[in-house]
């Protein structure tokens, strides 16, 4: 899942959680008002508000700080310099993936 969506969606419910609870009086009938209302309350409201601005900065720092979307300009540069002295796009690959040649182990196990 994306993280920017994901830290969203969790602000915002933080958000409405931390302001439900705050206004808490203005919208609940009075028999769940007074099941509501306790000594740990004002601690809900403030952890609320807390992971509320805790997700509001992760959402931040996803937004801001951002891993580029695509490769930069100077790797561009390379490839396309590559490009002309050999004539084909390069390419990184591990030489334990390359199966094109039998293994070196092959007349060993095949026999003469």
């Amino acid at each position: 899942m994306n993280t920017k969506v994901f830290n969203l969606a969790l602000l915002v419910f933080w958000v409405l959680l931390a302001i439900g609870l705050w206004t808490r009086e203005l919208w609940m009938p009075p028999g769940l008002l007074e099941r509501a209302n306790g000594p740990q309350t004002p601690l809900a409201i403030a952890l609320a508000c807390m992971l509320a601005v805790w997700n509001f900065v992760r959402l931040w720092v996803a937004m801001r700080f951002a891993k580029p979307t695509g490769p930069s300009p100077e790797v561009e540069k390379y490839r396309r310099r590559i490009r002309e002295i050999t004539g084909e796009d390069p390419k990184v690959t591990n030489p334990e993936f390359i199966f094109d040649d039998p293994p070196a182990d092959d007349v060993r196990r095949n026999g003469p």
